[in-house]
C-alpha cells in the first residue's frame, strides 16, 4: 500500500492504535505496527516487518579496543548461528565506536541483524538495523527522531513488568 510522508516524530501523539501479537507459549510481544497522530492529524504507519527477523541467538560485543579481534569474534559467532548482533562497548572513545560500529555494520550486512546499544545517532549513521536504549537513553520520540523511521528500536526493562508494558504499548520491536 501507499503511505502518506510521516510527520515529524516529536510532534507526534502516543499510538493510536498498535497491532500486536503474543505468542501462546511466551511471554514475547511482536508489535505488527504502530499507528501514529500528529498534532495536525496526520497518520503515521511504521510496519515492523524487520521484527519477523528478531528470533535465534542474540550475542553482544565484548568491550574490546583492538577492532581486527572484535571483528574475528563476531565473525565467528555469525558463523556460529548469532542472528542479532549488539554492539556495546562502554569504554570505547566516540571515534573508536564509530570505526568499530561500521566495520561491524558492514561485515553483518546479509548475515544478522545489527543493533548499536545506546546511540541512536550511530546506529543511523553506521546503517545498523537497529538501536538498544536503557532508561537514560532518551525518550522514544527522540530514539525514532535520531534513528529514522524503519530502524529497530530495543529497550532494557531492568525486570520492571510495568516498564515493559508501558514500551510494548508505544510499538518497542522488543523488549529485554
Amino acid at each position: 500500500g501507499s503511505f502518506r510522508s510521516k510527520p515529524a516524530l516529536n510532534d507526534l501523539s502516543p499510538p493510536v492504535s498498535t497491532t500486536t501479537e503474543v505468542a501462546p507459549s511466551s511471554s514475547k510481544l511482536r508489535a505488527a505496527s504502530v499507528s501514529w497522530r500528529s498534532a495536525s492529524g496526520d497518520i503515521a504507519l511504521m510496519p515492523r516487518d524487520a521484527t519477523a527477523r528478531l528470533s535465534g541467538l542474540y550475542a553482544v560485543t565484548l568491550d574490546l579496543v583492538d577492532t581486527s579481534s572484535l571483528l574475528a569474534k563476531v565473525d565467528a559467532a555469525v558463523a556460529g548461528g548469532a542472528a542479532i548482533v549488539q554492539y556495546r562497548n562502554k569504554t570505547a572513545t566516540p571515534g573508536l565506536r564509530v570505526v568499530q560500529a561500521r566495520a561491524l555494520a558492514q561485515l553483518g550486512r546479509g548475515r544478522a541483524l545489527f543493533i548499536v546499544n545506546d546511540d541512536a545517532r550511530l546506529a543511523a549513521a553506521v546503517g545498523a538495523d537497529g538501536v538498544h536504549v536503557g532508561e537514560s537513553d532518551g525518550t522514544l520520540a527522540e530514539v525514532r527522531r535520531d534513528l529514522g523511521p524503519s530502524g529497530l528500536i530495543g529497550v532494557s526493562c531492568y525486570n520492571d513488568f510495568a516498564r515493559a508494558q508501558h514500551f510494548a504499548a508505544q510499538g518497542v520491536d522488543y523488549i529485554a
